[in-house]
Formats: structure tokens, C-alpha cells, sequence
């Protein structure tokens, strides 16, 4: 009797058992994240659901046949060393990893492990919580963040050093108008103004990059753009870099600067040509392209699903590695030789690109070339036809009340000398408060007011209105190297506004306040 008692009980222990492990095992397979057990004196995977067979790609039968390390990346194996040496000491332990799936891909997970008894043993009950997403999403917004960080410097940059450059080209170009024809410092001083002017370049590339340059949107087909660039491309290309172009007719229009997307172009071919010291192919392909959400958000900044007009520019050279990929479009960043390029050349292109409402990635690996695919933003109506027109405004010559309102007192200082020298009487202001007060003490009629648009106490547009509304005939000159500056001033004085870009040499100053009714 006892022993059928002890037999029953025997019986249901086993049945329990075996409930147990059903449950386990259920819970085991019906788990959302990757689970596995593994063996922790080889490494070797004793279990594994169905979820980790799909996110790491490999059939059950490789994965128990494998062992810790062969889902590890190579770089990652001293990590995995420490946490096994951890987990001897703790038992249980909760870390990021880095694993590998069998296509490659790199997985970033959080892993939370355990020791539970299996079949008699000690194994390591592993839990896999994938963060991949979260990090590329981490990822894109730094990569922004650190994108926006340098364009807003760089911005302030351009800025004084627009001013200083302005001061630099002016004073110099005084200079020379003081000289005789034959005066020896008169070649000197056309050597100041020639490298002021070259100057000028590195100013439109860092307000590129930054976004603030100043643009003229027109409705374009981007087809017969390339087409016009094109031939341009054999004064710059080797004969041993053969170009070939696939445009796709049915492409729509985009709105954009067609000079700055020529420099965009420009760019993008002269970068293909350095990556084929030995020569290769050049490809550029234009295509209509609708982004899904899905799409927009594989790539690694954010992206607007829409549709776009995408522009490739592929070549069959060296490529790049992932981390010169990730510093290829910051300003300075090169690979060449020091002398041989100033890294200011994708930086612009992904400002104008940006600015033009679009995007800009490359896809790279060694060995492999390169391709920059460009989207910008398809619009409806048919592309601008071009405009040419020349200006038969003859000089004026007569002699005007002229305001100068500008912080910097050096150029300032330079508006002044060279607005007298043409004979104009000239007013002075640091600020648009001051300029104010100077105003109502002045007791002759104000003809111009030359300002600068952003300024302390009170910035140049605000001005504007107020001395307008006192004097609507008063003709207003802003002075700015940010271009969307231009729009606000136009939508408040409409015809009465005049916009100069920095930097602007003292004739064309003059040359400008001439051409005024």
C-alpha cells in the first residue's frame, strides 16, 4: 500500500515536472524578445526561440551549432571576456552588447541573463531586449544636432568675417583709386582686392553650409540642367573617366537656385573624379522618387515621405569607410592632401541641398565607390523659362542725404569714406535708436538709409518701417549676408527696399545706390 502511495506521488511530481517544463517552454517560445540558454563553460547554445531565428537569421540548427562568439563582432570580443568574468562574480547581470546577425548587420541590444538548472545542469537563461532602432534614431538626432551646432558657428564666422573682408576689399580699393596709374603701391593694392574677392568663395561656402545664403528659387527641369552642365564636364574630367547619364524624361519639376544646384553638381563630379585616380565610370541618373514613412525612416537623418526627384551621382573608385562617411559632410572635413582641397566642397553641397528643402546621403564601402543620392522635393507647373534682361538705369548724379547705420565701426567707418568721395553727405549710427535720434535732429530731408539688418537696441528692418512711415519716399538699402533677411525686408517696404549681399566692394556699392530711381 505504501509503495503505491509512494508510486502515485512519484507519478504526479513527473506530471508536474512536465507541466512545469510545457509551461517554461510555452513562455519561452511565446516571448516577444530573442531568448536563449546557453552553456557557460563552452559558450555553446544548448535552446533558442523562434524570435531570435528570425531577428538574427539563422536556422535552429546553425545557431545550436555555434556559440557565443559567433554572434559577436570581432571588436566586441573583449566586452563578451568581461562579461563572462562578471557574471562569474554576480550570477546575474543586465549590459549593451553588440551582436551580429548572419547578414552582417550589427544588432544593439540590452541582454539580461540568469542560471537556471537544464537537463540535469547549469545553463545560462539569456533575455535579448533589441535597441537597434532606438540607437539609429539616437544616432540621426546627434548626427543633426552636431550638424546644426557647426552651421550655427560657422555662421557667426561668415558673418564677422564678412564685415572684416568688406573693410579689407573697401579700404583697399580707395587705396588704389588714390594712386597714380604708375605708382608702385598700385599693384599692391590690386593683389588686397583680388584676395578679398577669392575670399569671397569661402564666405558662400560656409553660409552654404549654414543655410544662410542668400537664393533664387526658380521652377526647373532638372534634366536640361544637367544637360547644361554636362559640357562643362570635359574641361575637368580625365579621358580615362567615362560619363554615363540615365535621365529618366518623366521626372517632375523642382524648385531650386539653378546656379547653386550647378555647384552642387560641379562638386559632386569633381569628388567623383578624386575618388578614380586610375580612372572608372561617372554616373549621373535622375529619377522620380515617392518616399513612404517606411522609407524616410531608414535613412539616417529624418526625412519627409514625399515626392521627390532623386539626382545620383555615382563613381567606380576607392570608396569610404563608415566613419569617413560620418564626417563627410562637416565643414573642413577631407581626406586629401593638405594643400589639396580646403573640405568646404560636400559641406556646401549638403547647405544647399538643406536650404532647397531636400536631402543628401551617401552610400559607400571600400573598394566599392560611391554614390550620392540628392532628393529634392517635386513640385507641380512647368519650369521657369529663362530671363535675361540688362539694366538700362542710367547713373544718378545727384547728390544725396545718405544714413549709414551699421554696428561694426570699421565698416562703418568704410561706407562713409567712400559714400563722401562720390560727393553724398553722410549720416552715422551704430544702432536703429540711434538713428533715430540723429534723425529727428537733423533738420534737411533724409534721401537713403544704408543698415545693416541685424543689430543691438534696435535691428535695421524695424527701422526701415519707422523712418518710411515718417518719410515714404525714403529708399532703403539693407546690407546683409543672410539671405532669408531679403524676404522680410521686401513683404514690409515692397518697392522702397533695396538688398545689397555681403561682402560688396566699394564700387559696386556705389554702382548699386546709382541704380536707384
Amino acid at each position: 500500500m505504501a509503495d503505491a502511495i509512494t508510486l502515485q506521488r512519484l507519478e504526479g511530481e513527473i506530471r508536474t515536472l512536465r507541466e512545469s517544463e510545457q509551461q517554461h517552454r510555452l513562455l519561452f517560445q511565446a516571448n516577444p524578445n530573442p531568448m536563449w540558454l546557453y552553456d557557460p563553460e563552452s559558450l555553446r547554445f544548448l535552446d533558442v526561440n523562434e524570435v531570435a531565428l528570425s531577428r538574427y537569421g539563422y536556422s535552429r540548427e546553425e545557431f545550436l551549432a555555434m556559440t557565443l562568439r559567433d554572434i559577436r563582432p570581432e571588436d566586441a570580443l573583449e566586452e563578451l571576456d568581461n562579461a563572462i568574468r562578471d557574471t562569474a562574480l554576480t550570477g546575474s547581470n543586465t549590459h549593451a552588447v553588440r551582436h551580429r546577425s548572419s547578414d552582417g548587420q550589427i544588432i544593439h541590444a540590452i541582454v539580461t541573463g540568469s542560471t537556471i538548472p537544464f537537463h540535469g545542469r547549469a545553463a545560462r537563461l539569456v533575455t535579448v531586449v533589441d535597441i537597434t532602432e532606438r540607437r539609429n534614431l539616437e544616432e540621426k538626432l546627434l548626427r543633426s544636432q552636431r550638424l546644426e551646432a557647426v552651421g550655427q558657428l560657422t555662421s557667426g564666422i561668415a558673418h564677422d568675417f564678412n564685415n572684416l573682408l568688406m573693410v579689407i576689399q573697401g579700404n583697399a580699393e580707395l587705396m588704389e583709386a588714390a594712386l597714380a596709374d604708375n605708382a608702385p603701391l598700385r599693384e599692391d593694392s590690386r593683389e588686397i582686392v583680388q584676395a578679398a574677392r577669392r575670399a569671397e568663395s569661402l564666405i558662400r561656402h560656409l553660409l552654404a553650409f549654414s543655410r544662410k545664403q542668400v537664393m533664387e528659387l526658380r521652377v526647373l527641369d532638372l534634366n536640361a540642367l544637367i544637360g547644361e552642365v554636362e559640357s562643362v564636364f570635359t574641361r575637368i574630367l580625365r579621358a580615362d573617366i567615362e560619363v554615363v547619364t540615365v535621365l529618366d524624361p518623366s521626372i517632375p519639376a523642382v524648385e531650386a537656385d539653378p546656379g547653386q544646384i550647378h555647384q552642387v553638381l560641379m562638386n559632386l563630379v569633381v569628388n567623383a573624379r578624386d575618388a578614380m585616380p586610375h580612372g572608372g565610370t561617372l554616373t549621373i541618373e535622375s529619377a522620380p522618387t515617392e518616399l513612404t514613412a517606411t522609407e524616410a525612416a531608414g535613412f539616417p537623418y529624418t526625412v519627409q515621405p514625399g515626392g521627390y526627384v532623386r539626382l545620383s551621382v555615382s563613381d567606380t573608385g576607392v570608396g569610404m569607410t563608415s566613419e569617413v562617411q560620418r564626417q563627410l559632410f562637416e565643414p573642413f572635413f577631407t581626406t586629401k592632401q593638405p594643400g589639396a582641397g580646403t573640405g568646404l566642397g560636400l559641406s556646401t553641397v549638403y547647405g544647399i541641398v538643406k536650404q532647397s528643402g531636400g536631402y543628401i546621403w551617401v552610400r559607400s564601402a571600400l573598394g566599392e565607390g560611391t554614390t550620392f543620392d540628392v532628393y529634392l522635393p517635386a513640385v507641380r507647373g512647368r519650369p521657369d523659362a529663362e530671363v535675361r534682361t540688362t539694366s538700362t538705369v542710367e547713373p544718378r548724379t545727384r547728390r544725396d542725404v545718405v544714413l549709414v547705420v551699421e554696428d561694426d565701426r570699421s565698416l562703418r567707418t568704410l561706407f562713409r569714406k567712400v559714400l563722401e568721395r562720390a560727393g553724398h553727405t553722410v549720416l552715422e549710427a551704430a544702432n536703429g535708436l540711434e538713428a533715430l535720434r540723429i534723425v529727428e535732429q537733423f533738420d534737411q530731408r533724409l534721401h537713403i538709409v544704408i543698415t545693416d539688418v541685424v543689430m543691438p537696441v534696435m535691428g535695421g528692418q524695424e527701422l526701415a518701417e519707422r523712418l518710411v512711415a515718417r518719410n515714404p519716399e525714403l529708399e532703403v538699402v539693407f546690407i546683409s549676408g543672410y539671405g532669408e533677411a531679403e524676404a522680410g525686408c521686401r513683404a514690409s517696404l515692397g518697392d522702397r527696399c533695396h538688398f545689397v549681399h555681403k561682402p560688396i566692394g566699394a564700387e559696386e556699392l556705389l554702382a548699386r545706390l546709382h541704380e536707384i530711381d
